[in-house]
């Protein structure tokens, strides 16, 4: 609730979990954000990126689920076919090893997503951009680069959701999913 946050990027975020449990010197960050917005307090706007991946080093419970339940009306949530380590720009062989790599081609294409969702959310945030055409703006850019038509809802508008094809081989016919989904897109409360 600190007012000179405007704004915050979640990058696989991770709560409290057994290797750090609730207690002193481990808070809950999803409690903070949820007692911020119940108490009246603002809570920025978010943009959340989940490794669909996460296993043991991101575990259901304590992963970036649970960021966009407790994140404010107007936040973005995207979920990549990554594992924990992949958002990492040099991962270190252990944490290869320890943690689960994702589908979503190389970590490049993570980094890339990220940070072009970044850089988006910042713009909407300082510039005043708007939100909705600034995240199907910033994925149909995406979509183009790693291949045409996976975000063509058929209207010929492009800027879908994310579960659309792209023209990445695969046993369908040559066509597979992007290596991500859209959960949550700022024009609904979260859940």
């Amino acid at each position: 609730s600190d007012p000179r946050v405007r704004a915050a990027c979640l990058l696989d975020p991770v709560d409290n979990t057994v290797y750090a449990p609730l207690g002193e010197g481990f808070p809950s960050a999803v409690a903070a954000m949820r007692d911020a917005t119940l108490s009246g307090g603002a809570c920025p706007p978010l943009v959340v990126v989940g490794g669909m991946y996460g296993g043991d080093c991101a575990p259901k419970g304590s992963n970036y689920l649970e960021f966009l339940k407790a994140a404010p009306a107007g936040s973005w949530g995207v979920e990549v076919r990554a594992g924990h380590f992949q958002f990492l720009d040099n991962p270190t062989f252990v944490q290869r090893a320890v943690c689960e790599e994702g589908t979503a081609g190389d970590a490049l294409q993570v980094r890339e997503l990220s940070l072009a969702l970044m850089v988006a959310h910042a713009e909407t945030v300082f510039r005043g951009v708007p939100r909705q055409p600034a995240l199907r703006k910033t994925l149909a850019m995406l979509e183009k680069s790693w291949g045409a038509g996976a975000l063509d809802d058929g209207d010929g508008g492009g800027g879908g959701g994310g579960r659309k094809k792209s023209s990445s081989s695969s046993s369908r016919g040559g066509e597979a999913e992007l290596p991500w989904v859209v959960l949550m897109d700022g024009s609904s409360p979260s859940t």
